[in-house]
């Protein structure tokens, strides 16, 4: 897979002076009035059934501050936008955490909240999380920018049919749903924990109902399609990352990689027409164009081993306008 680059979202964070003063005079004895703003900048995506907005809305903000030799200095809460906060001059580390669960109030150092596990189920359609860091040497009147990261990916789908005789062509096909299997269930908020196989997974090996459905599991489609049709899949699915090695055995469960998996009944059969997701990154769109020639597998870990069962192309980008990478499968 060639290199993706991770969108990053901006939340800006503006410090000013102050030692109680009215105005914005230096403060004297190296203490600086910090007024942080969070703003999100505009994304633009695929999204059909999902505003762009829901993707990317603040809920909630939990900014922790941490001074030279990495103390503790001070947790800030909120829902608004403007918050303030008074600063000795020297080095200070910022974590921001969006739309999380509530973290520790004064944690040792910076490593042991990026360290807290954050699950998959927290997540929601309008309150993904997002998490950033950044480290600034506090010694005037400065603004600073802290990028936040939404930690799930987002996967779309087109699906046309063009089936390679008139025998299958002329059998009903329909699409019934999509989803996703082998989802990873939790990471850590600095997104360097790999998921084992004793670890929160969704939907192992084929789908099971679950409390992340809204995430990983589209609604009822039951649409028909033509030979010679395509269809966009109007919703999205939103995983944690995965870069587990892969693996087929249905006798035995084990970490393995996330597939996209079609599910769709050709005459009278139900079949199943998984797609491997290589490796999943944060903050990252997959666009999947997928063109189904013939019958499918009987089960959704199944490899597609007739030839030419479905041709697949993904266009993997930075989840915002622009920047795609196009890969052939």
């Amino acid at each position: 897979m060639k290199q993706i680059t991770t969108y990053m979202m901006i939340l800006t964070a503006a410090l000013l002076l102050l030692c109680g003063c009215n105005d914005l005079k230096p403060c004297e004895g190296g203490l600086h009035k910090v007024i942080i703003s969070l703003n999100g900048t505009s994304v633009v995506t695929r999204a059909i059934g999902v505003t762009a907005e829901e993707e990317m809305r603040i809920n909630s903000v939990q900014l922790y501050i941490f001074g030279t030799e990495g103390t503790f200095i001070n947790r800030i809460t909120g829902t608004g936008s403007d918050y303030e906060v008074i600063l000795p001059s020297g080095q200070c580390t910022f974590c921001c955490f969006v739309n999380s669960p509530e973290l520790p109030v004064a944690p040792s150092s910076a490593e042991e909240l990026l360290m807290c596990e954050s699950h998959l189920r927290n997540n929601g359609i309008g309150s993904f999380q997002m998490t950033g860091t950044l480290t600034a040497e506090i010694d005037s009147d400065m603004e600073l920018e802290i990028v936040v990261h939404r930690m799930i990916a987002k996967v779309e789908c087109m699906i046309k049919t063009e089936f390679g005789n008139s025998y299958l062509a002329g059998k009903p096909f329909t699409i019934r749903r999509i989803y996703l299997t082998n989802v990873a269930g939790k990471n850590n908020y600095a997104l360097t924990a790999m998921p084992g196989d004793e670890d929160l997974w969704y939907n192992k090996m084929e789908y099971q109902q679950s409390s992340c459905d809204n995430l990983i599991c589209s609604g009822l489609i039951d649409k028909r399609m033509a030979d010679r049709d395509s269809l966009a899949i109007d919703e999205s699915l939103y995983p944690y990352p995965n870069s587990s090695i892969d693996c087929f055995d249905r006798t035995l469960w084990s970490a393995r990689k996330t597939r996209l998996v079609i599910e769709a009944t050709l005459g009278e059969t139900l079949w199943y027409y998984p797609v491997t997701i290589e490796k999943i990154v944060a903050n990252t769109h997959y666009l999947y164009d997928i063109t189904i020639t013939r019958e499918g597998v009987s089960h959704p870990e199944d490899p597609l081993i007739e030839p030419g069962s479905i041709k697949t192309a993904v266009k993997i980008s930075e989840w915002n306008e622009g920047g795609e990478i196009d890969d052939e499968v």
